[in-house]
This record gives structure tokens, sequence and C-alpha cells, in this order.
């Protein structure tokens, strides 16, 4: 005959309590890791989104300055936008005449000339400067 004592077992033991303890603690570390990264990356993200739409902007400015000051062979500028800031330089790098142009049996030359600009500028936003380099042309 099988004979049970009086004080019955309730509860974990204390190794059970630890080992789920660990089990607790490293699943919190691990979901702790991957939540931070996930927090990181969208922070660059978001960075690098805002830095892409001032360079938008500013290649606009920059085109619209180098087609108003078309008699000058070096500019620059700066400014603020969107809660970032930018400065700019560009410089004649060619100076092109149009294509001549046959009109019936006449050929017709047009008077002005198209520059080509080597257009650098720097973008600043939260701490991190972008630097871009670009081409145009201008007459």
């Amino acid at each position: 005959m099988i004979t049970y004592s009086k004080k019955r077992i309730t509860g974990f033991t204390l190794i059970e309590v630890l080992v789920a303890s660990l089990i607790a603690f490293i699943s919190l570390s691990i979901f702790t890791l991957i939540f931070r990264g996930a927090i990181i990356a969208n922070q660059k993200a978001e960075n690098a989104m805002q830095i892409a739409s001032i360079a938008s902007l500013v290649t606009s400015d920059i085109s619209n300055e180098l087609l108003t000051q078309s008699n000058q062979n070096s500019l620059s500028g700066q400014g603020a936008l969107l809660g970032g800031s930018y400065q700019w330089q560009a410089t004649v790098i060619d100076v092109y005449k149009p294509p001549v142009r046959f009109v019936g049996a006449q050929v017709s030359q047009a008077e002005h000339r198209l520059k080509k600009w080597r257009v650098r500028f720097a973008v600043t936003f939260n701490g991190i400067d972008t630097n871009y380099e670009y081409e145009e042309l201008s007459w």
C-alpha cells in the first residue's frame, strides 16, 4: 500500500524558478535588441528621406540661380530649408556654341552660348553632412 505524507508539495522549486527567470530575461534582452535596431533603422531612414527632400529642392534653387546669373563663371550660395542647411558652389567647366541650323539655303547660328556647370553642394541635417556633385547646362 502506498502511503502519502500529509505534507503536500505546492509551488515551484528554486531551480524551476531560476530557469524560468533566466529564460524570461534572455527573451526580454533579445526583444529589446530587436526593438532598438528597428528604432535606429527608422531614424536613419527618416534622416535619409529628409536629406533627399532638401537636396531635391536645393537643386531646383541652384538651377534657377544658374539661369538668372548666366553672365558669371562662378557662383555660390547657402541657405536653410526644412530644418537643414546647405551650401553650394558652381563653376563653368565648358562653353558651347549651339549647333548650326540650316533654314532653307541660309545658315543660322544662335548668338547665345551654352555653359556647362559643375555644381557641388552639401546638405546638413541633424548633424549629418551629405555631399553631392552634378553637372548642368544653362544658356
